[in-house]
Parts: structure tokens; C-alpha cells; sequence
């Protein structure tokens, strides 16, 4: 019998290597599910969760006090429309004008921005198995940080109101799409990586586009009613609680779209070396 059972085991072994050899989506499942690698992305994904958690709350700032933005939807729903109606209703009895809350959004969200980036870089760095980049970063590469995350949620806004306004599902899911994959993968282009050229980094922001949209369908039936139900029950505290868990499943997203590129990279460095040999 334990013959038996060891020859099945080495059956399924051999099954598992060579789907891995031949697949490039296997291997990569198989390379994200193991123990070490597992525990690596947690603490990435935190890592950036916590960033984007410190980064919001600024630009959200900006964004109503500064701009004016949300102040007259206090009854829409969603994560976005939550945080600008919390923040409007905060600045309501501020008698100041707007040029004092621009500065300071804007000053701030620069700040917050910066280790947003570095927090990205990062990871990409540890996922790309390359050495954190030691060089400072300077304010113009946190505005341009903070610059795309409020495109980013602005795109999520816009996507709404139009499909409140009537325009069909799959035309907002599609510019939704498109709009995510083109900025993320402009973002990844310039994060550290060995890839040979930018197309090979494609896979990974449509990957994070695809998820990033069942992420927000999953927003309306789970996490605002998460949200309200935390803030009634436990207060602020109850809320913020909810909003990072939104955030770091995010984070996840984002550490698994770079695993996907760079996994895909080392699965074509392995395929070429063994044609290279059998060439020989």
C-alpha cells in the first residue's frame, strides 16, 4: 500500500510540473499559493492598504473643501460618496474660503501622496526580486501619485452617475475597463522591473482592471451596508474599520497584478532557456 500511495504521489507530481511547464496561468496559480509567498503579498497589500487609507482622507478634503465637489449628494451611495459626505459635513460650519482648504488638500495630498508611491515601488520591487530603490522621492512624484488616484476615483464617480443617468451597464463596464487598464498600465511602466519592454507588463493591468470591476460591483451589496450598519453600531472607528478592509483588498488586487507580470516574465526566462538547451 505505501508503495502504492507513493507512486500516485509521484504520478500527480509530474501532472502538476508539467501543467506548470505548459500553462503560464498554472504556474503562476501555483507560485501565488505557496506559504512564503502568501505571507510576503499580506504584508505588501497592508503595506499599500494603509497607504491608500492615509492618502484618501486628504484628497477627499481637497476635493470638498477645496473644489466643492460632493457637497450637494449626501445621499448617494457608495465608499467615495460616504467619505465626501462625512468630510462636507465636517467643513459645513467652517466660514472659510475655499483657498485656504485648496492649499492645504493640496499640500497635504502631495505629502501622503509620496508614500503612497514609495509603498508601490516597493512592492514592486519585492515582487520583481529587486533591490528597494534608495533614491528619495521628490514632491512632483507625489502630486503626480495623488494626481492619478483622484483620476482613478473620479473615473469610479463619473462611471456612476452615468449609469444612473441611463447609459447601458456594459458600455460603462467597458470605458470602466478601458479607462483602468491604460492608467495602471502606465503606472506599472514606471515601477521598478526587469520586463523587456511595457507590453509584457499588459497582462497584469488588465488583470487588475477585470478584478478591480467585480471589486466594485461587490461595493453596492457588501460594503456600504457594512459601512452603515459599522458607523451606527460603533461610530468613526467602526467605519474607518470597514473602509480599510475595502482598501486593503485593493491592495491585494494591486500586489497580485504585479505577481501576475512578473511571474509571467520569469515563466518566459525558464521557457526560452529550455529551448535554448534543447537547441544545443
Amino acid at each position: 500500500m505505501p508503495g502504492k500511495l507513493k507512486a500516485t504521489q509521484q504520478r500527480i507530481e509530474h501532472v502538476i510540473e508539467e501543467s506548470r511547464r505548459r500553462s503560464q496561468l498554472v504556474d503562476y496559480l501555483f507560485n501565488i499559493i505557496q506559504p512564503q509567498r502568501i505571507v510576503n503579498d499580506s504584508l505588501l497589500s497592508a503595506f499599500i492598504g494603509v497607504r491608500l487609507l492615509i492618502l484618501l482622507f486628504p484628497l477627499g478634503y481637497f476635493a470638498v473643501a477645496g473644489l466643492g465637489l460632493g457637497e450637494a449628494e449626501p445621499d448617494r451611495k457608495g465608499i467615495i460618496y460616504t467619505i465626501t459626505s462625512s468630510i462636507a459635513q465636517a467643513t459645513d460650519s467652517q466660514n472659510t474660503n475655499r483657498v485656504v482648504p485648496f492649499i492645504i488638500g493640496l499640500a497635504v495630498s502631495a505629502w501622503t501622496g509620496r508614500t503612497f508611491l514609495h509603498a508601490l515601488q516597493t512592492s514592486s520591487a519585492m515582487v520583481w526580486q529587486l533591490s528597494p530603490p534608495k533614491k528619495k522621492l521628490l514632491p512632483i512624484g507625489g502630486l503626480i501619485a495623488a494626481g492619478c488616484m483622484f483620476a482613478f476615483l473620479g473615473s469610479i464617480v463619473l462611471i456612476q452617475q452615468l449609469r444612473d443617468n441611463g447609459v447601458p451597464w456594459p458600455l460603462t463596464g467597458m470605458v470602466s475597463l478601458v479607462t483602468v487598464t491604460v492608467v495602471s498600465w502606465r503606472v506599472m511602466a514606471v515601477l521598478p522591473n526587469t520586463a523587456e519592454n511595457n507590453r509584457q507588463l499588459l497582462p497584469g493591468a488588465i488583470f487588475f482592471s477585470i478584478t478591480n470591476q467585480c471589486l466594485q460591483l461587490s461595493v453596492g451589496l457588501y460594503f456600504v451596508p457594512r459601512l452603515d450598519n459599522a458607523e451606527e453600531t460603533y461610530g468613526a472607528l467602526g467605519g474607518v474599520l470597514v473602509l480599510l478592509t475595502y482598501l486593503l483588498l485593493v491592495g491585494w488586487l494591486m500586489v497580485l497584478a504585479l505577481e501576475f507580470n512578473a511571474r509571467g516574465h520569469e515563466w518566459r526566462r525558464l521557457r526560452s532557456e529550455e529551448k535554448n538547451q534543447r537547441t544545443v
